[in-house]
C-alpha cells in the first residue's frame, strides 16, 4: 500500500494544541463520495468499510474518546470524503486506487485535511468493498496519529477555514531578517535568485511519493501576494565558504509561514548545517539548498505550526 498526507493544519494567529488536549470529537460513520464518481455495486449502502475504519480509530485513538455520528457535536467533526477512485467489481486481476480526505470540521468549517492515498492489487474474486475495508487497518492507525499530534486552529469569528485544494503563491525572493546578513560568498554564488526555484521543483516533483495536492507558484513580485494562499519566508542567515572542512560550518537557515487568506495556516524554521561540504563554496550552497528546499517542499504538503525542519 502507498498512503501519504496533504495539508494538516490551519488558523488564525496561533494554532492551538492537540486535538487530544482540546476538545471533543465526533466522526462520520458514512463515507462522502465526490459527486463525479463511478461506484463499484459492492461499495453501495451494504459496504460498512467506513464504519470499520471507524471504530479501528476510536480504538488507536486510546486515551481521547471519539462519539461516532453523522452529526457534528461541540467540538470537532471527522468526515471521510472520497476524492478520487479507479475501482471496479469486474472478475479480473486490476488495480484498486483511491484518495481518500480526513476532514476535520469546527462549526461547520474546515480545520484541518489530510489527504490517503492507497493503491492495492485485487484479484478476481475480491470486490472493490473487501478492498477498502482491509485497507482500513492500515489507515486507522495513520489518521489517529495525526488526530492525536497535529495542532489544530481555533476558528473564530470571520475565521474562513482553509482551502487545502487552492494554489500556493510565494514571491521570488527569500528577504533576509533585518539586522541579519548573509556572507558575500552567497551573493557570488546567486543563491537569492534560485532557491525560490528550488522550492517550487521540489514541491511539485511528480517522482515523489507524496504527490502535491495543489499547485505552488512564484510571484512576479519580491513578495508574495496580500491574499489567498501564501507562503512568506524569511533568510535568517547563510554562510558558505569554499575548503571542505577547514573553512568551518556553513549553514542555511530560513523561516516561513503559510497564510491562508487572513488565517496563519502553518509555520517553520528550517536550518540545515554541513562542517565539510565541498572545495568550492557555490556546490556546498547547492547541496544545503537542496536539502532545504526538500524539507520545505514536504512541509508544505501538510504543514504544521513551528514546526522545525
Amino acid at each position: 500500500m502507498k498512503k501519504f498526507f496533504g495539508v494538516a493544519c490551519g488558523g488564525l494567529v496561533l494554532c492551538g494544541s492537540a486535538m487530544a488536549q482540546t476538545t471533543d470529537l465526533t466522526i462520520d460513520p458514512v463515507a462522502h463520495y465526490a459527486p463525479a464518481l463511478q461506484l463499484p455495486a459492492s461499495l453501495g449502502n451494504s459496504c460498512s468499510w467506513s464504519a470499520d475504519l471507524v471504530k479501528r480509530i476510536q480504538k488507536d485513538l486510546k486515551k481521547q474518546p471519539a462519539v461516532v455520528s453523522e452529526t457534528a457535536g461541540a467540538g470537532h467533526h471527522l468526515v471521510f470524503n472520497v476524492a478520487e477512485m479507479k475501482a471496479t467489481d469486474a472478475h479480473e486481476k486490476r488495480v484498486i486506487r483511491a484518495v481518500i480526505h480526513a476532514d476535520v470540521l469546527s462549526a461547520g468549517k474546515l480545520i484541518g485535511s489530510q489527504a490517503f492515498t492507497f493503491e492495492e492489487k485485487a484479484s478476481a474474486s475480491t470486490s472493490a468493498c473487501d478492498v477498502f475495508k482491509d485497507s482500513t487497518s492500515d489507515f486507522s492507525s495513520d489518521i489517529a496519529d495525526w488526530l492525536l499530534e497535529t495542532r489544530l486552529p481555533e476558528c473564530q469569528g470571520n475565521c474562513a477555514g482553509i482551502h487545502p485544494d487552492e494554489p500556493i503563491v510565494m514571491g521570488s525572493a527569500i528577504p533576509v531578517v533585518e539586522g541579519e546578513e548573509i556572507n558575500d560568498s552567497a551573493v557570488e554564488c546567486g543563491w537569492a535568485g534560485y532557491m525560490p526555484k528550488m522550492i517550487v521543483d521540489a514541491y511539485n516533483d511528480p517522482e515523489e511519493d507524496k504527490k502535491a495536492r495543489s499547485p505552488l507558484t512564484i510571484a512576479a513580485t519580491p513578495e508574495a501576494p496580500a491574499t489567498g494562499r501564501r507562503l512568506v519566508m524569511q533568510t535568517e542567515g547563510v554562510r558558505t565558504a569554499g575548503g571542505g572542512a577547514y573553512s568551518g560550518p556553513k549553514w542555511v537557515k530560513i523561516t516561513g509561514k503559510l497564510y491562508d487568506g487572513e488565517m496563519l495556516a502553518g509555520s517553520f524554521k528550517l536550518s540545515k548545517t554541513t562542517i565539510l561540504g565541498s572545495l568550492g563554496g557555490c556546490k556546498t550552497l547547492t547541496n544545503l539548498s537542496k536539502d532545504a528546499a526538500s524539507a520545505i517542499g514536504e512541509w508544505l504538503k501538510a504543514p504544521g505550526m513551528d514546526s522545525e525542519l
